[in-house]
Protein backbone atom coordinates (compact mmCIF):
# COMPACT_ATOMS: atom_id res chain seq x y z
CA UNK A 1 0.00 0.00 0.00
CA UNK A 2 1.76 3.25 -0.98
CA UNK A 3 1.20 5.98 1.26
CA UNK A 4 -0.25 9.08 0.75
CA UNK A 5 1.24 12.54 1.09
CA UNK A 6 -1.02 14.95 3.50
CA UNK A 7 -1.51 18.72 2.61
CA UNK A 8 0.72 21.36 4.02
CA UNK A 9 -0.48 23.70 6.36
CA UNK A 10 -2.53 26.23 4.62
CA UNK A 11 -2.65 23.92 1.74
CA UNK A 12 -5.49 23.05 -0.32
CA UNK A 13 -6.22 19.64 -1.77
CA UNK A 14 -5.44 20.90 -5.39
CA UNK A 15 -2.12 22.98 -4.82
CA UNK A 16 -0.85 19.42 -3.31
CA UNK A 17 -2.20 17.61 -6.37
CA UNK A 18 -0.42 20.18 -8.56
CA UNK A 19 2.31 19.82 -6.39
CA UNK A 20 2.65 16.23 -6.56
CA UNK A 21 2.44 16.47 -10.24
CA UNK A 22 5.73 19.11 -10.74
CA UNK A 23 7.60 16.29 -8.44
CA UNK A 24 6.51 13.63 -11.04
CA UNK A 25 8.20 16.26 -13.78
CA UNK A 26 11.47 16.36 -12.01
CA UNK A 27 11.92 12.76 -11.53
CA UNK A 28 10.72 12.19 -14.91
CA UNK A 29 13.47 14.49 -16.11
CA UNK A 30 15.84 13.67 -14.03
CA UNK A 31 15.29 9.93 -15.43
CA UNK A 32 15.78 10.86 -18.72
CA UNK A 33 19.07 13.13 -17.74
CA UNK A 34 20.49 9.64 -16.10
CA UNK A 35 19.32 7.27 -18.72
CA UNK A 36 21.16 9.51 -21.68
CA UNK A 37 24.74 9.12 -19.42
CA UNK A 38 25.30 5.52 -20.70
CA UNK A 39 24.24 6.27 -24.42
CA UNK A 40 26.87 8.67 -24.33
CA UNK A 41 29.45 6.75 -22.78
CA UNK A 42 28.21 3.69 -25.30
CA UNK A 43 28.77 5.84 -28.25
CA UNK A 44 31.93 7.09 -27.15
CA UNK A 45 33.03 3.73 -26.54
CA UNK A 46 32.69 2.91 -29.96
CA UNK A 47 33.81 6.16 -31.61
CA UNK A 48 36.98 4.86 -29.25
CA UNK A 49 37.29 1.90 -30.93
CA UNK A 50 35.11 -1.39 -29.38
CA UNK A 51 33.91 -1.50 -32.94
CA UNK A 52 37.14 -2.09 -34.28
CA UNK A 53 38.78 -5.09 -32.31
CA UNK A 54 41.64 -4.73 -34.50
CA UNK A 55 41.50 -0.81 -33.89
CA UNK A 56 40.88 2.34 -36.35
CA UNK A 57 42.91 3.58 -38.74
CA UNK A 58 44.36 7.06 -37.96
CA UNK A 59 46.69 7.95 -40.43
CA UNK A 60 47.82 7.29 -44.18
CA UNK A 61 50.91 8.68 -45.37
CA UNK A 62 51.82 8.23 -48.70
CA UNK A 63 55.79 7.55 -49.80
CA UNK A 64 55.37 7.72 -53.51
CA UNK A 65 58.89 7.31 -55.58
CA UNK A 66 60.23 8.24 -58.40
CA UNK A 67 61.45 5.80 -61.07
CA UNK A 68 65.14 5.64 -60.32
CA UNK A 69 66.72 5.66 -56.24
CA UNK A 70 69.86 7.73 -57.34
CA UNK A 71 70.46 7.65 -53.37
CA UNK A 72 70.78 3.95 -53.38
CA UNK A 73 73.47 3.84 -56.49
CA UNK A 74 77.20 3.18 -55.50
CA UNK A 75 78.49 6.44 -54.74
CA UNK A 76 80.83 7.80 -57.97
CA UNK A 77 78.29 5.70 -60.40
CA UNK A 78 79.02 6.82 -64.15
CA UNK A 79 75.34 6.53 -64.86
CA UNK A 80 74.03 8.83 -61.98
CA UNK A 81 73.54 11.59 -63.98
CA UNK A 82 71.26 9.34 -66.66
CA UNK A 83 68.67 8.35 -63.58
CA UNK A 84 68.87 11.63 -62.39
CA UNK A 85 67.89 13.11 -65.84
CA UNK A 86 65.13 10.51 -65.99
CA UNK A 87 63.86 11.04 -62.56
CA UNK A 88 63.24 14.93 -63.80
CA UNK A 89 61.62 14.26 -66.72
CA UNK A 90 58.93 11.88 -65.62
CA UNK A 91 56.20 12.95 -63.48
CA UNK A 92 55.52 11.06 -60.46
CA UNK A 93 51.96 9.38 -59.42
CA UNK A 94 50.23 12.20 -57.84
CA UNK A 95 49.33 10.93 -53.90
CA UNK A 96 46.04 12.34 -54.46
CA UNK A 97 45.34 9.64 -57.20
CA UNK A 98 46.54 7.01 -54.79
CA UNK A 99 44.32 7.52 -51.99
CA UNK A 100 41.42 7.00 -54.67
CA UNK A 101 42.51 3.74 -55.54
CA UNK A 102 42.87 2.39 -51.59
CA UNK A 103 39.58 0.70 -50.44
CA UNK A 104 40.20 2.63 -46.72
CA UNK A 105 40.38 6.01 -45.73
CA UNK A 106 41.30 7.61 -42.05
CA UNK A 107 38.49 6.37 -39.76
CA UNK A 108 37.85 3.16 -40.69
CA UNK A 109 38.24 -0.04 -38.68
CA UNK A 110 41.34 -1.57 -40.04
CA UNK A 111 41.31 -4.71 -41.81
CA UNK A 112 44.39 -6.43 -43.41
CA UNK A 113 42.90 -7.94 -46.27
CA UNK A 114 41.29 -4.22 -47.71
CA UNK A 115 45.17 -3.35 -47.26
CA UNK A 116 45.97 -6.18 -49.66
CA UNK A 117 43.63 -5.60 -52.13
CA UNK A 118 44.65 -2.17 -52.13
CA UNK A 119 48.31 -3.15 -52.92
CA UNK A 120 47.00 -5.66 -55.66
CA UNK A 121 44.62 -2.09 -57.34
CA UNK A 122 47.50 0.07 -56.92
CA UNK A 123 49.91 -2.98 -58.76
CA UNK A 124 47.12 -3.38 -62.05
CA UNK A 125 48.40 -0.10 -63.57
CA UNK A 126 51.05 -0.29 -65.63
CA UNK A 127 53.14 2.71 -64.75
CA UNK A 128 53.47 1.33 -60.82
CA UNK A 129 56.11 -0.76 -60.92
CA UNK A 130 55.51 -1.55 -57.01
CA UNK A 131 53.40 -0.69 -54.75
CA UNK A 132 53.45 -2.08 -50.52
CA UNK A 133 50.73 -1.47 -48.29
CA UNK A 134 51.33 -2.30 -44.74
CA UNK A 135 50.37 -0.80 -41.30
CA UNK A 136 52.20 0.39 -38.47
CA UNK A 137 50.58 -0.71 -34.83
CA UNK A 138 49.96 2.39 -32.73
CA UNK A 139 50.72 2.38 -28.96
CA UNK A 140 46.73 3.36 -28.54
CA UNK A 141 45.87 0.35 -30.33
CA UNK A 142 45.16 2.09 -33.84
CA UNK A 143 47.27 1.73 -36.80
CA UNK A 144 48.83 3.88 -39.38
CA UNK A 145 49.12 2.89 -42.53
CA UNK A 146 52.06 3.41 -45.10
CA UNK A 147 51.19 3.52 -49.27
CA UNK A 148 54.72 3.02 -50.58
CA UNK A 149 54.97 3.34 -54.40
CA UNK A 150 57.47 3.06 -56.97
CA UNK A 151 56.75 4.77 -60.84
CA UNK A 152 57.84 3.20 -63.78
CA UNK A 153 58.85 4.90 -66.97
CA UNK A 154 55.43 6.06 -68.48
CA UNK A 155 56.48 7.24 -72.03
CA UNK A 156 56.19 4.88 -74.61
CA UNK A 157 57.81 5.77 -78.19
CA UNK A 158 57.09 2.94 -81.04
CA UNK A 159 58.44 3.63 -84.50
CA UNK A 160 57.75 1.23 -87.41
CA UNK A 161 59.97 0.91 -90.16
CA UNK A 162 59.82 -1.20 -93.45
CA UNK A 163 63.15 -1.73 -96.34
CA UNK A 164 61.05 -4.29 -98.48
CA UNK A 165 60.58 -1.16 -100.77
CA UNK A 166 63.27 1.16 -99.80
CA UNK A 167 63.53 2.67 -96.10
CA UNK A 168 59.60 3.27 -95.20
CA UNK A 169 58.43 4.67 -92.06
CA UNK A 170 55.23 2.78 -91.38
CA UNK A 171 54.21 3.32 -87.84
CA UNK A 172 54.55 6.65 -85.17
CA UNK A 173 53.20 5.94 -81.43
CA UNK A 174 53.73 8.35 -79.32
CA UNK A 175 52.22 7.13 -75.69
CA UNK A 176 52.18 8.39 -72.28
CA UNK A 177 50.52 5.87 -69.82
CA UNK A 178 50.69 8.34 -66.71
CA UNK A 179 49.46 11.79 -68.08
CA UNK A 180 51.02 14.96 -65.70
CA UNK A 181 50.76 11.90 -62.75
CA UNK A 182 47.03 11.64 -62.76
CA UNK A 183 47.03 7.96 -64.34
CA UNK A 184 45.39 9.39 -67.91
CA UNK A 185 46.37 7.82 -70.57
CA UNK A 186 47.44 9.81 -73.56
CA UNK A 187 48.33 8.61 -77.18
CA UNK A 188 48.74 10.09 -80.58
CA UNK A 189 49.31 7.80 -83.70
CA UNK A 190 50.30 7.90 -86.94
CA UNK A 191 50.25 4.69 -89.27
CA UNK A 192 50.92 4.06 -93.05
CA UNK A 193 50.71 0.98 -95.26
CA UNK A 194 50.38 0.75 -98.88
CA UNK A 195 46.95 2.50 -99.40
CA UNK A 196 46.27 2.54 -95.53
CA UNK A 197 46.83 6.45 -93.84
CA UNK A 198 45.93 6.62 -90.25
CA UNK A 199 46.42 9.42 -88.02
CA UNK A 200 44.55 10.19 -84.85
CA UNK A 201 44.59 9.86 -80.92
CA UNK A 202 43.40 8.75 -78.33
CA UNK A 203 42.69 9.40 -74.13
CA UNK A 204 41.79 6.77 -71.41
CA UNK A 205 40.63 8.36 -68.22
CA UNK A 206 40.39 5.41 -65.78
CA UNK A 207 38.34 7.61 -62.87
CA UNK A 208 35.99 9.67 -64.47
CA UNK A 209 35.48 12.79 -62.54
CA UNK A 210 36.32 10.96 -59.07
CA UNK A 211 34.52 7.83 -59.69
CA UNK A 212 35.47 4.15 -60.67
CA UNK A 213 33.99 4.45 -64.55
CA UNK A 214 37.01 4.21 -67.33
CA UNK A 215 35.87 6.19 -70.01
CA UNK A 216 38.23 6.32 -73.30
CA UNK A 217 37.72 8.67 -76.46
CA UNK A 218 39.80 8.56 -79.48
CA UNK A 219 39.34 10.90 -82.57
CA UNK A 220 41.38 10.65 -86.01
CA UNK A 221 41.42 10.52 -89.94
CA UNK A 222 41.45 7.79 -92.30
CA UNK A 223 41.68 7.55 -96.69
CA UNK A 224 37.77 6.51 -96.10
CA UNK A 225 36.88 9.44 -93.37
CA UNK A 226 37.04 10.69 -89.85
CA UNK A 227 36.41 8.14 -87.29
CA UNK A 228 35.44 9.08 -83.41
CA UNK A 229 34.95 6.68 -80.89
CA UNK A 230 34.34 6.63 -77.40
CA UNK A 231 33.39 3.92 -74.17
CA UNK A 232 32.88 4.11 -70.81
CA UNK A 233 33.09 0.81 -68.22
CA UNK A 234 32.47 -0.02 -64.41
CA UNK A 235 35.31 -2.71 -64.62
CA UNK A 236 35.33 -5.14 -61.56
CA UNK A 237 38.25 -3.68 -59.18
CA UNK A 238 37.30 -5.86 -55.56
CA UNK A 239 34.53 -7.36 -53.85
CA UNK A 240 35.05 -5.11 -50.45
CA UNK A 241 35.56 -1.83 -49.80
CA UNK A 242 34.84 1.68 -50.88
CA UNK A 243 33.13 1.95 -53.56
Amino acid sequence: MKARQAPLAGQSAGDAAQHRLRQAWCVAAAACLLAAVPLHAQEDALSAGEACPDGRITNVFVDNRSIFQVDELPEGSPLAWLYRLANALHITTRQGFILREVLFEVGDCYDPFLLEESGRLLRIYPFIATADVYAVRQPDGNVHVVIDTQDDWTTKFDLGVAVDQGLQFERVDLTEENLLGRGMLAQVFFRRRREKRDLGFRVQEPRLFGTRADAQLGWGKTRVGTFFEEELSYPFFAEVGRI
